[in-house]
């Protein structure tokens, strides 16, 4: 392992202390310099030591790497299908490149570029590079972010720019399955500025955005290709279009940071979210726009947790909508209340409620039963779809140890349920509540990594006609980074310049 991976540089590491020589030193200081270290995607933990030295103090960081190397392969038979390769810590440097190919079969090759770096003009000023080739369909996007993650931080900002083709595919239970093309261009600048002090601050500031949406015909895809659909699509509730905003952002938090092992990890180290957090965005179009001037656009994020080193609760929600003429439209939510509780310091148990939604969306919009990161385990080839979707869960995880010596190995057992409401999108259905039980295998690759590596053996309790008895899933994964990631149905639906969340832009 060692001979692909350098392990990150002192200069690296450096930006995020937040003690410079001949300042003064204190324990907030010192706290917040290991979090921030570990909110980074190559460190897996981080501690700072204060020594007293003559007339002052001497700091010593120590920080531990998580693993740099990216690979996977997707293989059907004897037959590569898919390939990916990468380093998340090129050289010690904080930058992560990654690449990928993948067999669309008929349709064109798919490839993927990505890069990202956490310095950028010596400072810890994120860059972000990414570019999609799909089967059908293009991305591209180039990010400069300074995000707010530190209360000690005096302002944050973020520039993006960008363009997405996106094919959205519509499942039904009968028939084709058709995919309608959406177009977007996109840019937004902005910032915020902290008033108050750490712990209990207010953010306010201002962006500008441009989105240009379209939408294009429909096709589907055979094993000859792909071909016009020749049915016509439910009419959308109203056109998209073509805006320049102003928008106000604000937001606030009273919180504090717990550091806790084994929650969202097998066994590493994560930063607990104790308190509430509120950020938020409105904005109207300027009249260059065309736009009429009582149209306004708003989107936000809720958060409150509480908790200790052995139960915590939590709950996150994001909103988007825009409201004209007295009349709302494009109303989208998603959010995630979840209870934690250790039993033991090698048990876990977590039960949570998910639920994602949207409404009169001017966009080609479905929520899967069965979608594989935040659908229903065991319903992955379900053709059951509708306007909303609520999924519990339930999972007892147990750490068996270091068996092997590199790797922390676990089990877990886990049941779910989940249904989906027709509301009025296109071939949207209602459902009984469909469940499924199994078990897990867990690894964590070094130990004490976030990153979780589970093979996940599922049993389908009341299937439908196209979903298996059993389904069998491999995935990997870091759920200490965040507490709630926007589904990718709503993430797709909302307009792309939206920022989501002030304090992580």
């Amino acid at each position: 392992m060692r001979k692909f991976h350098v392990n990150s540089r002192a200069r690296v590491i450096r930006e995020f202390v937040q003690m410079k020589e001949g300042d003064i030193c204190t324990e907030i200081d010192r706290r917040e310099t290991e979090r921030l270290l570990r909110t980074q995607w190559f460190i897996q933990d981080a501690k700072v030591l204060v020594y007293p030295d003559n007339d002052g103090v001497q700091l010593i960081v120590t920080t531990v790497d998580d693993v740099s190397m990216i690979a996977g392969a997707n293989v059907s038979g004897t037959t590569l299908r898919g390939l990916t390769i990468g380093n998340a810590n090129l050289m010690g440097r904080g930058l992560l490149i990654q690449a990928g190919w993948r067999d669309n079969g008929r349709l064109r090759d798919g490839r993927t570029l990505r890069m990202r770096s956490a310095i950028t003009f010596g400072r810890p000023i994120q860059t972000n590079l990414r570019w999609d080739r799909f089967g059908l369909g293009n991305h591209s996007d180039l990010e400069l972010r300074l995000p707010f993650l530190s209360d000690l931080q005096r302002y944050g900002f973020r520039g993006i720019v960008g363009r997405d083709d996106d094919y959205v595919r519509f499942i039904r239970s009968e028939g084709i399955t058709p995919l309608q093309r959406v177009s977007r261009t996109f840019s937004s600048l902005g910032g915020v500025f902290r008033i108050g002090r750490p712990g209990a601050l207010l953010l306010a500031g201002g962006s500008l955005c441009y989105d240009d949406e379209n939408i294009g015909s429909a096709v589907v895809v055979t094993d000859s290709g792909a071909f016009p659909f020749m049915e016509r699509l439910p009419v959308l509730p109203a056109p998209p279009q073509s805006a320049t905003r102003m928008n106000v952002l604000f937001g606030g938090r009273i919180m504090r940071f717990l550091p806790v092992q084994g929650f969202d990890a097998l066994t590493g180290v994560q930063d607990l979210r104790i308190g509430v957090q509120f950020g938020g965005q409105v904005g109207r179009p300027l009249k260059l726009s065309g736009l009429t001037s009582d149209e306004f656009f708003t989107t936000g994020d809720i958060y409150a947790g509480w908790g200790n080193q052995k139960t915590f609760v939590g709950t996150e929600w994001i909103f988007s909508g825009r409201k004209s003429r007295a009349a709302w439209d494009g109303r989208l939510i998603s959010g995630r209340t979840a209870a934690y509780y250790k039993i033991a310091r090698s048990v876990t148990s977590i039960v949570s409620l998910e639920f994602t939604g949207g409404k009169d969306v001017r966009v080609p919009f479905q929520v899967p039963l069965g979608a594989s990161r935040t659908g229903v385990d065991g319903f992955r080839r379900s053709l059951d779809a509708g306007e909303s979707r609520a999924v519990f869960r339930a999972e007892q995880r147990q750490a068996l140890g270091r068996p092997f010596g590199f790797t922390d190995v676990g089990i877990a057992g886990f049941a779910e349920s989940g249904k989906v409401w027709a509301g009025r999108v296109p071939y949207g259905v209602n459902t009984p509540w469909r469940s499924a039980v199994g078990g897990s295998l867990l690894f964590a690759v070094p130990p004490r990594s976030r990153r979780m590596y589970r093979a996940d053996l599922a049993y389908g309790l009341n299937p439908d006609l196209r979903s298996r008895k059993w389904e069998f899933r491999i995935s990997s994964g870091n759920a200490t980074r965040t507490f709630w990631d926007d589904p990718d149905e709503a993430r797709r639906a909302r307009e792309r310049s939206l920022i989501t969340n002030l304090f992580s832009f």
